[in-house]
């Protein structure tokens, strides 16, 4: 199992990256076709160990190396493609930063995380539209490249925004506390002298 195991780690390493999602996976799938007959051929002539309890562990083994490694080809990919789209994220970061610019009182691009992630993808996909790296990614692949940028690149603003979003939401709701005490308090003391006259 250790020599399958080498073996496709080392061929994993040399596939041709970035490329389209559906290139990889008939690429990574071939792999590991080519790896599991490397195995196949270590149980012994016409398969005699293949029903044997330590070649199914091996075989567990191994597709479980061959499942990670499979998504981290694909995260590997993705990570890729966002470095090749590197205008395309200038281009985004650009616009948000004209947005956040003009961004007054009642703009909520910057005080709630849902606006600012939905204008943050508009605003990439528009760059992708434009750009040379945008027209080699399918839609799936640049929705995976922007929630990579935008988990990686805008981390610390979207986390400005979220601080920002539950700051507000924290002082709304204190603020409706505070309404209804007093709201309570003065109708209990309207209330008291009726109470006790007997």
């Amino acid at each position: 199992v250790e020599r399958c195991v080498a073996s496709y780690r080392s061929r994993r390493e040399r596939l041709a990256m970035p490329v389209a999602e559906s290139d990889l996976e008939a690429e990574h799938r071939a792999l590991e076709t080519a790896v599991r007959a490397l195995l196949d051929d270590q149980a012994g002539d016409g398969g005699s160990l293949k029903d044997t309890d330590a070649y199914r562990g091996a075989v567990r083994v191994l597709r479980d190396v061959v499942d990670e490694g499979a998504k981290h080809a694909r995260q590997k990919n993705i990570e890729l493609w966002k470095v090749h789209s590197d205008d395309a994220t200038r281009c985004a970061i650009r616009k948000n930063d004209a947005v956040r610019r003009t961004c007054g009182l009642q703009c909520l691009f910057n005080k709630i995380p849902g606006i600012h992630k939905s204008t943050s993808k508009k605003h990439l996909m528009q760059c992708f539209s434009g750009s040379s790296s945008g027209s080699k990614l399918s839609a799936g692949l640049q929705a995976q490249v922007f929630e990579n940028w935008y988990l990686k690149d805008l981390a610390a603003e979207a986390a400005t925004v979220r601080s920002f979003f539950y700051m507000l939401v924290a002082t709304v709701a204190v603020g409706l506390v505070m309404i209804l005490c007093m709201f309570n308090g003065s109708r209990s003391s309207r209330e008291q002298p009726w109470a006790y006259r007997a």
